[in-house]
């Protein structure tokens, strides 16, 4: 006989119980208020120094009087140098934190693209902080990339993994004490090994695929960007079904290729209830960053947003990890 299988949770229960479940293990907070309060006090990252090297070599490189130089040559120029000019003026420390999970601040839609966050939400990315001259830190040659690189992301995987396993601690009912710095090594270990794996995998496919989309474009325009637009959606997609790989690792003590086969498992067996879920993440984030940014124009106002900010997202952050524990290996029907 085919029996339904007991109903789940709504998504509103999920993330009621979720904020229930951090209002009793408050400590969760502190993390990603100690990460916004340096991101938004700290000196920041600042590129400016070598990014204006770029800008000026593009300059020599491609002068107006210059006998090859065109009306659209000097327009992707002047638009590259734009570009380069915004960046220096942002704080670099996000983009370095290439291993971080742990959620930021202010929250608003990525103009383009299909990444996510750190919170695996696509897109969506963090607003970022504006250098203070008088203190920033100013990145200078490829050898001051390659150490901020190192410290930002060391401090990244380090919080990363600390922050996972007391969410997971709070989804579980108890604080993984046991043991907990052997557990720590080991979630970092692996969360490293996991973003490697992606990024390999990531090299080894974009490289090749982008230069045959850019041969294509150059030849068929609108079939390059037809091309370019599926592969987006393909990038997208990927990224929902490995989008639960952290939380299985450190929930289910998994290493990240049997993690990624369960996140792959755990979508395609509840598709509809992952992209119900993720959906409502996504209007909940998008709607509280248009928030918390008419925030942050004042000193009082952007402490407020730091705080509101770090209890909102932790609380999605157990919500995360509550439904991939309510969620994994869940049949859709029980025979009897």
């Amino acid at each position: 006989m085919l029996m339904s299988a007991p109903s789940q949770p709504s998504i509103v229960d999920i993330l009621s119980d979720a904020y229930a479940r951090l209002n009793r293990a408050a400590w969760i907070v502190a993390i990603p208020l100690v990460l916004n309060v340096a991101l938004w006090y700290a000196p920041a990252v600042s590129f400016a120094p070598l990014l204006n090297q770029s800008a000026q070599l593009l300059r020599d490189m491609q002068p107006d009087d210059a006998p090859e130089s065109t009306a659209e040559i000097r327009q992707i120029r002047d638009q590259t140098i734009t570009v380069l000019e915004e960046l220096g003026s942002d704080d670099m420390r996000p983009q370095l934190a290439w291993l971080n999970a742990v959620p930021y601040t202010i929250y608003g839609f990525r103009a383009g693209g299909a990444s996510a966050d750190a919170v695996g939400l696509p897109f969506i990315n963090a607003q970022p902080a504006k250098v203070d001259p008088a203190t920033a830190i100013w990145v200078e040659g490829f050898g001051d990339v390659a150490r901020s690189f190192l410290v930002v992301n060391v401090v990244g995987l380090f919080m990363t993994a600390l922050y996972l396993l007391l969410v997971a601690g709070s989804v579980r009912d108890s604080a993984p004490m046991d043991k907990f710095g052997g557990q720590l090594l080991l979630t970092m270990g692996r969360l490293l090994l996991y973003a490697l794996t992606i990024t390999a995998i990531a090299v080894v496919l974009l490289i090749p695929l982008s230069i045959f989309t850019f041969l294509l474009i150059s030849l068929n325009p609108a079939f390059g960007a037809f091309v370019l637009l599926a592969g987006s959606a393909i990038w997208l997609w990927a990224g929902i079904y490995l989008g639960f790989t952290r939380e299985l690792m450190v929930l289910n003590d998994y290493g990240p290729f049997q993690a990624i086969r369960a996140s792959i498992t755990l979508v395609r067996t509840s598709f509809w209830r992952v992209v119900s879920f993720v959906g409502v993440l996504l209007v909940v984030v998008a709607g509280m960053g248009i928030v918390l940014a008419g925030m942050i124009g004042t000193q009082a106002g952007l402490i407020g947003a730091i705080i509101v900010s770090a209890y909102l997202m932790s609380g999605i952050s157990v919500a995360r990890m509550r439904f991939v524990q309510l969620h994994q290996g869940a049949p859709t029907v029980h025979i009897v």
